[in-house]
């Protein structure tokens, strides 16, 4: 064996201040400004907001970028009595427009976006946890490349808008945000700010509680990393794990499933390995008495935990990640860092 490192990535929706990277990439963003909400079953805006990188040039190949989004400060509104609850916002991929030489533009799946990203309080969450598919233009002339990636916006239902609402006049929330850009290696790629309004008006129904879940992969465990650097990795397995990585709610009882985007871990060279190469398991943490099972890596939906009813109060999981010992197809592989996009999702037990 002439190697002796090989790592996993696991990933798990106006003008703008623009940075300008690479010559002639560019990063920037637009979006349809506001939107109202009269109801407790909230409201879903086509096409809310758009993320753009733009090139002109013979030679683009940026692999493995990500783009993430946080939130700038509180969600007050302006007259200064309510906050709206970051969590309650959504973005939903919708789809990916634009041109590319030789080659289309990579859709949504290609890129392996997650189905939806709840925001998170100041914390960056991301909307491309790390990109299947390079930013690429690669022309003999010069030629331009645009890639745009729409959302959708999700204001989520449910009775919390009560406290959010206006009487006689609405309550106006202003939604500041911090768009980023990262190539290979976390490099920034460009950034931009942009602000969304949302009025909430005195609520038109009533509230009937509804089946209520939530799933969010905090912190680190975001862009997982499992690395094989020694010999003794490879020999006995290398493991990683993140504390309290995983944190769901529900009103009823309830299950956590967890597939890969892909059909294979890939490298930035075109080198791939199967799934299985990796197992994980979910670890209950503090009060949390779900049951959990250890499996492999697969594109399959797997069901890796059900539990009873949270009362709608957070229940805490580690995530771990590790290899087998002396697994043949990591001895022969070649060396690289290895990524895939994992879709966790939460349901009705």
């Amino acid at each position: 064996m002439n190697k002796n490192r090989i790592s996993f990535l696991l990933s798990v929706i106006c003008f703008a201040l623009t940075q300008v990277t690479n010559a002639q990439l560019a990063f920037s963003g637009w979006s349809n400004n506001y939107t109202s909400i009269n109801s407790f079953q909230g409201k879903t805006v086509t096409d809310a907001m758009a993320v753009r990188f733009t090139y002109s040039g013979t030679n683009l190949n940026e692999s493995n970028w990500k783009v993430s989004v946080s939130v700038q400060n509180a969600i007050m509104s302006t007259d200064g009595s309510a906050q709206f609850p970051a969590d309650k916002i959504v973005f939903i991929p919708l789809n990916t427009s634009g041109q590319a030489q030789p080659k289309a533009i990579p859709t949504v799946q290609e890129i392996g976006m997650p189905a939806s990203v709840p925001l998170s309080g100041g914390s960056e969450v991301y909307l491309v946890p790390r990109s299947n598919a390079p930013l690429y233009n690669v022309s003999s002339y010069n030629s331009y490349y645009d890639l745009q990636l729409h959302y959708n916006l999700q204001i989520m239902p449910g009775a919390y808008l009560k406290d959010l609402q206006g009487g006689y006049t609405q309550k106006t929330y202003i939604l500041a945000l911090t768009f980023r850009a990262y190539g290979d290696n976390n490099k920034m790629l460009g950034s931009y700010q942009q602000t969304y309004q949302i009025d909430v008006f005195n609520l038109i129904d009533t509230y009937t509680e509804d089946n209520l879940y939530s799933i969010v992969i905090s912190g680190q465990a975001q862009n997982g990393f499992l690395e094989l650097k020694t010999l003794a990795d490879y020999a006995n397995g290398a493991k990683a794990v993140y504390s309290n990585g995983l944190i769901v709610s529900s009103n009823m009882g309830y299950q956590v499933s967890v597939r890969s985007v892909a059909s294979q871990f890939t490298s930035s060279n075109g080198s791939t390995l199967p799934l299985n190469s990796v197992k994980m398991q979910l670890v209950p943490t503090g009060s949390n008495t779900a049951s959990t099972g250890t499996i492999d890596l697969s594109n399959v939906a797997q069901i890796i935990s059900v539990g009873s009813s949270t009362n709608k109060t957070p229940a805490y999981y580690d995530i771990q990640y590790w290899t087998k010992p002396s697994d043949q197809q990591l001895i022969e592989a070649d060396m690289a860092e290895y990524s895939t996009t994992l879709l966790y999702e939460i349901t009705p037990k």
